[in-house]
């Protein structure tokens, strides 16, 4: 007996009947052929070439004995590298591609493998697939079941009858040439790729964007060919099986990263009968040991250095070349910006010194931005550290090229150079390292930072008492614009009134503060009187009350 297509979507256990829905007894469908009996179960059909219902015709034509065999007769499978999770293809240039689970490109991979929908035994009864997917089964079954909905054309071609099968995979593991050249001995690897980066403070931290690079969907074609990967204490060795796999990544990494390449050769064996030799080659690639946001001293004889031969200047951006731009630009000038190739760096190595690593960086807080350029970009700049904001009245000043995107209240990241540090660059200049017009900044600015500023003991979110602010208190300090706030008080005189938590660190003996100070308590004074004089209505009383909280509050 045969069942309409929804009827059995859900049955996924055997091979069931799809087509001749119109032998059902049940099943009654406007049709002009006459109603004939079955020859074989006596059941009323409709007429057709077979004079047979569907349940009879599958018993005859049982399509799952030919769609779960594969060839030869044997058991259907696929194959899997266990160690890649790759999958073994078909045919005869037959190679391990990655497929994701359930996916398009394994359900194809499958349908391959089943020799029915190729022709063959088949070809006579016209198999046609129309629909096929993939039955869940347990992640660590090893087996694979896949759902065909097939039609086939029996009785001389005539009779089309439609079934449902489920195929079963058995999933076999073997290791992939690639998986296996990796446990192989050393004598099977050509060539190898010395990466190397060395700095000062012993951290290799230009490579990290190159083991990024590497690492990222965009590095699969860098990493296709390595036969392993071995970590070292200052970069990485990338082994190949020749010297021509090794040569075309060391090409690519010079886009990453600029290089400097050497190539040398070891003779480890030669057979003089065949005329043959196993030689070893090592490409070495000595990275510019330079990274991002490192601060820089070219020396005023440095060519290469151009325009910013001697000045600071900082690492902006490591590619193919390394971007340097003018660490303290002039008022009303244009940012310098020199473009640092690895041939010209390693010819001049030693006009070039690293005066502070990024580990050296310290936090500020920026309290006014006056533009200097046209452009925006540079901007003279009054900051504070932050460690110090809020119990130091000291602040500095510094010009610099962030000026398009730094703001009054932002917390920027850069170099404190005052103390020691300076008076070293004071030295160097005098030996003539820098140009002599050429006046060290107190601070360069590096990037704005993410986060707020820090309290009093130096910690992000955290308020004067040293404790973290709760969302609430976040909330308020961001409707006050920080730490200070301008107030405008009879829409005359306008003052710039410190928070009180920061009028207990000041010291009362400046003058300027001391007189700051008795203004905005004249002003506190005079809305606590007019609050008093005002009693004698309670609407009035009240709203007064409430205007006098919140100018107490801000104030």
């Amino acid at each position: 007996m045969s069942y309409p297509l929804d009827v059995l979507a859900a049955d996924d256990d055997a091979s069931v009947v799809l087509g001749l829905a119109a032998s059902t007894p049940h099943f009654s469908a406007p049709s002009a052929l006459p109603t004939i009996l079955c020859c074989l179960c006596g059941i009323p059909i409709q007429s057709n070439a077979a004079n047979q219902c569907g349940p009879c015709l599958a018993a005859q034509y049982d399509l799952s004995s030919l769609l779960r065999v594969g060839a030869g007769g044997s058991d259907l499978s696929v194959t899997k590298c266990k160690r890649c999770g790759r999958w073994e293809g078909s045919g005869r240039n037959a190679r391990f591609q990655h497929h994701e689970p359930e996916g398009s490109g394994l359900l194809g991979l499958c349908l391959r493998r089943i020799p029915a929908l190729a022709g063959g035994a088949s070809s006579d009864l016209g198999l046609k697939l129309t629909d096929a997917g993939f039955v869940w089964t347990e992640p660590h079954c090893m087996r694979l079941k896949v759902r065909l909905d097939v039609v086939a054309t029996v009785a001389g071609g005539s009779t089309p009858v439609a079934q449902r099968v489920i195929s079963e995979f058995i999933v076999r593991t073997r290791q992939c040439p690639e998986c296996a050249a990796e446990f192989r001995k050393d004598s099977d690897w050509g060539a190898v790729v010395q990466l190397r980066q060395r700095r000062l403070e012993g951290v290799a931290r230009g490579l990290r964007h190159v083991e990024a690079a590497l690492t990222g969907p965009s590095g699969e074609k860098l990493r296709k060919k390595t036969l392993k990967v071995e970590t070292g204490k200052n970069g990485f060795d990338f082994y190949f099986k020749n010297e021509a796999q090794a040569r075309g990544f060391a090409g690519s990494l010079s886009r990453v990263v600029p290089v400097r390449t050497r190539i040398s050769r070891r003779l480890v064996s030669s057979d003089a009968r065949n005329n043959t030799a196993n030689v070893k080659v090592t490409v070495a690639c000595d990275a510019v040991p330079l990274a991002r946001h490192d601060l820089v001293r070219l020396a005023r004889r440095s060519g290469a250095g151009g325009a910013l031969a001697g000045r600071l200047a900082l690492v902006e951006k490591i590619s193919g070349k390394v971007a340097l731009v003018d660490a303290s630009p002039a008022r009303g000038a244009e940012v310098l910006r020199v473009d640092l190739s690895a041939e010209q760096y390693w010819r001049g190595k030693k006009n070039f010194d690293i005066i502070m690593p990024p580990s050296r960086l310290s936090r500020f807080v920026i309290l006014d931005v006056e533009p200097c350029s046209v452009d925006g970009e540079v901007a003279d700049v009054e900051l504070a550290r932050e460690a110090d904001f809020g119990s130091a009245d000291g602040t500095l000043r510094c010009v610099t090229h962030l000026g398009r995107i730094l703001k009054m209240g932002d917390v920027a990241v850069g170099y404190d150079l005052l103390g020691d540090a300076l008076s070293d660059i004071a030295e160097e200049g005098a030996e003539n390292r820098l140009n002599a017009s050429f006046v060290v900044p107190d601070v360069v600015l590096v990037a704005k930072a993410r986060g707020e500023a820090a309290g009093a003991d130096g910690r992000v979110n955290a308020g004067a008492d040293g404790k973290p602010m709760s969302k609430r208190e976040k909330r308020k300090q961001k409707r006050k614009g920080g730490a200070a706030s301008v107030k405008s008080v009879g829409g005359d005189v306008e003052e710039l009134v410190e928070a009180p938590n920061v009028h207990k660190d000041h010291g009362r003996d400046d003058p300027e503060y001391a007189e700051e100070l008795e203004i905005a308590e004249g002003i506190l004074d005079a809305l606590l009187l007019q609050d008093k004089e005002v009693g004698t209505d309670d609407n009035a009383n009240n709203q007064v009350d409430s205007e006098g909280e919140d100018t107490e509050e801000e104030i």
